[in-house]
């Protein structure tokens, strides 16, 4: 039957397809966890020499497919891994799109049959088989009334007293009884046949896979939305980096002016981006060089979509900052510093007084209020990004960056006045 036949093909087409879909979604899995150095992972021969992890692999800039040490690669063996993990995504999202694609046109097909062709098929075979019947019920009855005649002769009684002769058989044929016991019998050898549409069923990746995919991103969110998705009191990041630079980094000279190593810091904010919980900084890794960890807290603060001084509030602060007599000029911070929202203020409170403890030490580490001021001023006033509506132009910022020292300077000096913090 040819509907039947289209269905057949629709659903082995959806089969295909779906394998191929689940086929291409291990491979992007794969490549994933390849990419992010999973220990329980055995990447398949053919995509990493197997003798080597995918932190020694690399592939050399003009190397000609050689392979070499990752020490060595560098960042081109990063870029290879990246481009194999984009490639296997984009196949998946085209199986993916041509599975759901193919399911849709499979579930057309089961519906055109189950509830166009097929009940059509089958009310013309009732109709088809009823006509039989009345015309099979007339023709015995005139067999029966033929026949009766020719053999009345011989005392032969077709329709006795007792009702079983031929013509009462004939009459007492019932075509909707027949028709509904063998409709009954049949689904009892084939079984029930479901009509109904085919589900989606989406491809499940492992927990691994999922956590680099789900990332819980700090960078570049807004404060006050990542304290309250987090739960948080004081951000998670600003606390693990302070007590790692109090524990090991009091006494670095040049603490927080002096940047770290750019791979190190993005692959340090890559880590935190994937769970802040899970990094330990307590490591040789960032022990050995503290100043990874600090170059981190300046670009978290940095990428703040609104500054930890908010932009709302930059002109107040930077006209307090402008005051001569000093003690005013503290006050009036004092009293800007009390208006700002929970977040920033509490964020601020943690900061400056991480930074006390930073001067305190300024003997060994020359970072007296002054230099951590330096550093500090346009990172928190948002100096070193981009104009905003209802915000002075960049010119005008940079202008100001006096002045955004100036603040930052006055509150870290202030900062058991403005805070009032417990003693420690």
């Amino acid at each position: 039957m040819k509907h039947e036949k289209n269905l057949q093909d629709a659903e082995l087409a959806l089969e295909k397809s779906k394998a191929k879909y689940e086929a291409h979604s291990e491979d992007w899995e794969r490549t994933i966890l390849q990419k992010n150095n999973d220990p329980l992972h055995k990447p398949k021969k053919g995509l990493f020499n197997q003798s080597k992890t995918p932190q020694q692999v690399g592939r050399v800039a003009g190397g000609e497919g050689r392979w070499m040490d990752g020490d060595i690669a560098g960042e081109n063996g990063v870029i290879f891994l990246e481009r194999q993990e984009e490639d296997a995504r984009m196949k998946a999202a085209v199986s993916n799109e041509n599975y759901k694609s193919q399911l849709m046109a499979t579930n057309q097909a089961r519906h055109d049959y189950f509830q166009v062709h097929l009940p059509k098929i089958l009310s013309l075979l009732k109709e088809t088989g009823d006509e039989c019947t009345v015309a099979l019920r007339y023709h015995l009855s005139r067999y029966a009334y033929v026949f009766e005649q020719a053999v009345v002769a011989d005392g032969y009684a077709l329709d006795n007293d007792d009702g079983v002769g031929l013509r009462s058989l004939a009459e007492r044929i019932n075509k909707d009884v027949d028709l509904k016991d063998y409709v009954r019998s049949y689904g009892g050898r084939v079984g029930r046949v479901h009509g109904g549409e085919i589900p989606y069923k989406e491809y499940n990746m492992s927990s691994s896979a999922q956590n680099v995919i789900n990332l819980r991103p700090l960078f570049g969110v807004d404060l006050a939305l990542q304290m309250e998705r987090d739960n948080e009191e004081i951000p998670t990041i600003l606390i693990k980096c302070s007590q790692a630079v109090e524990q090991y980094g009091l006494n670095t000279q040049g603490i927080y002016r002096i940047s770290g190593t750019n791979t190190q810091i993005q692959k340090l904010r890559s880590l935190i981006d994937r769970g802040v919980e899970n990094v330990d900084l307590n490591t040789d890794e960032y022990i050995s060089d503290i100043n990874n960890v600090t170059s981190i807290v300046k670009l978290w603060f940095r990428e703040l979509p609104d500054p930890l001084f908010p932009k709302s509030m930059y002109n107040e602060f930077i006209r307090a900052a402008k005051i001569d007599d000093y003690a005013r000029r503290v006050n009036e911070l004092h009293a800007s510093v009390n208006k700002l929202p929970d977040p920033n203020y509490a964020t601020l409170k943690y900061l400056m007084c991480h930074l006390d403890k930073v001067q305190v030490n300024q003997r060994h580490n020359k970072m007296g209020v002054a230099n951590l001021a330096i550093v500090f001023g346009p990172t928190l006033m948002g100096g070193d990004q981009g104009a905003a509506t209802g915000v002075p132009s960049d010119t005008s910022k940079l202008a100001d960056m006096h002045w955004q020292v100036k603040v930052v300077e006055t509150i870290l000096e202030n900062y058991r006045l403005i805070f009032e913090p417990d003693d420690e």
